[in-house]
């Protein structure tokens, strides 16, 4: 009886401190040892490393050979980690994450040269019954007592250090540094602040005009959000705000709001006369997810008793391509309530021509990256053949990024829709857009380009 009480005893903690599949310490023994590890090192004055190695993509290759594979492909890289780590701490500490300490005293070098190891592991292929596999991991290192002086912060500075190194292109390992703490201290504060802004108002709507070349007449306007920050810079960048948003359920409220203000500020424009114009609002992929989004915008559109397609919706490419079957029954859905869509930062490397196919969206957006190129031969020959599939599928383009007159002419003798940029005019105010209109500047700058419309000849020149 007492043998079996023991046993038992034994089984329950190894269910409470160590991993099933791959026999590794988990998540709350790996704290444990990381607590003691401390305590040693700062009665030694040595430093402690710890690793934390995020295998890349694993919920797709669960999805696409199932579950089974993808335990055997964990237990292989395992074994593989227990090789090249063999004196190390190693833990499992979530479905596709390990973590390593190392405290032996290592230099910089060595760590260096294990976390190359582990990468070059996780790179190998690996055969399972029929299938070939091939992943890659992305590797966050920081250390005590250097980085950090608890094992909370080592571990969150580790996985910062992970994440920036999925975020930069060039190297698969990163050891964190003090800026990426400083930016780490930025981001929380931002993530703190942005449920109190939409609340007090801190958030405001520009507008970007969209000219139509054919005519030289603003077609349109993209609202673009802005957060006038009270304490960091006036105007905190969207590219910074709106990913940590996106990690929270703060974007869902922000994508409303900015979907009811641009339809408010629209109806006056119309109400003005201005009722030519339309006004695209950008979505979040998050949002784009959501149950009933076409209800919802046609609730808004109904509430300030707007035509349909005079709102468009933007969603960029790589959203529409990160789950192309809910992407084409939601796109579907909108169109046929009237809703314009518009595939934002197109050509960035994303899409299938097929989805595009079943896609049908109203518009392309070619993205500033190619503009920029038409300097050069190969960068025309790529506009052109965008242009010319936008065409073919029925589809208006938008060329964003136009930053003077030199591009125009070809963009217009191609066939390309409307342009985007600070040379027609920088995002305005709401209140500035009256006036804009009225003006009529970037006619006059197009003209001193020699650029004129059909419309401005004189009688019998047309």
């Amino acid at each position: 009886m007492t043998e079996d009480l023991t046993v038992r005893n034994e089984a329950l903690t190894r269910l409470a401190y160590y991993d099933g599949l791959t026999g590794f310490p988990n998540r709350t023994s790996f704290r444990k040892r990381g607590l003691d590890a401390l305590s040693t090192g700062r009665d030694s004055g040595l430093p402690v490393w710890l690793v934390q190695v995020a295998l890349d993509d694993f919920k797709k290759i669960n999805s696409r050979y199932g579950e089974p594979v993808g335990d055997t492909l964990l237990g292989i890289f395992a074994d593989r980690l227990r090789t090249v780590a063999s004196k190390q701490s190693i833990a499992r500490i979530s479905g596709n994450e390990f973590a390593l300490l190392v405290t032996d005293n290592p230099a910089r070098e060595d760590i260096q040269n294990l976390a190359t190891a582990i990468l070059e592991e996780a790179v190998k292929p690996f055969r399972i019954g029929e299938n070939e596999i091939s992943l890659t991991a992305f590797i966050g290192i920081a250390s005590f007592p250097e980085n950090a002086d608890d094992f909370v912060k080592l571990w969150r500075y580790a996985s910062t250090a992970a994440l920036h190194a999925e975020k930069n292109a060039r190297s698969h390992i990163c050891f964190f540094t003090a800026e990426m703490g400083q930016k780490l201290l930025r981001e929380s504060r931002i993530a703190t602040d942005i449920s109190n802004a939409l609340r007090t108002g801190q958030f405001y709507l520009v507008y970007q005009p969209m000219m139509a070349l054919q005519t030289g007449e603003i077609a349109g306007f993209e609202s673009l959000i802005r957060w006038d920050h009270p304490n960091l810079d006036p105007n905190t960048d969207p590219s910074e705000f709106i990913p940590i948003a996106e990690e929270r359920a703060d974007i869902i409220s922000i994508g409303h709001w900015v979907l009811h203000e641009s339809a408010r500020q629209l109806r006056q424009w119309h109400d003005l006369g201005y009722d030519h114009v339309s006004v695209a609002v950008n979505l979040s992929a998050i949002q784009f997810k959501q149950i009933g989004l076409a209800d919802s915008i046609m609730k808004v559109i109904e509430e300030f008793g707007l035509p349909p397609q005079s709102l468009h919706i933007e969603l960029t490419e790589s959203a529409a391509m990160d789950d192309p079957v809910i992407a084409e029954d939601v796109i579907k859905k909108l169109t046929r309530k009237g809703i314009c869509i518009s595939i934002d930062d197109f050509g960035t490397g994303y899409s299938s021509l097929a989805r595009l196919k079943d896609f049908r969206p109203y518009s392309l957006k070619i993205d500033k990256s190619f503009v920029r190129d038409l300097s050069n031969q190969s960068g025309k020959a790529v506009i052109e053949a965008l242009l010319g599939l936008a065409e073919s599928l029925g589809m208006k383009t938008v060329a964003e990024g136009i930053e003077s007159a030199e591009h125009i002419p070809f963009l217009r003798e191609r066939g390309c829709t409307e342009i985007q940029g600070f040379f027609i005019s920088e995002p305005l105010r709401a209140e500035e857009v009256p006036a804009f209109l009225a003006e009529q500047k970037w006619k006059t700058d197009l003209a001193k380009a020699g650029i004129i419309f059909e419309s401005e000849l004189p009688a019998g020149t047309r």
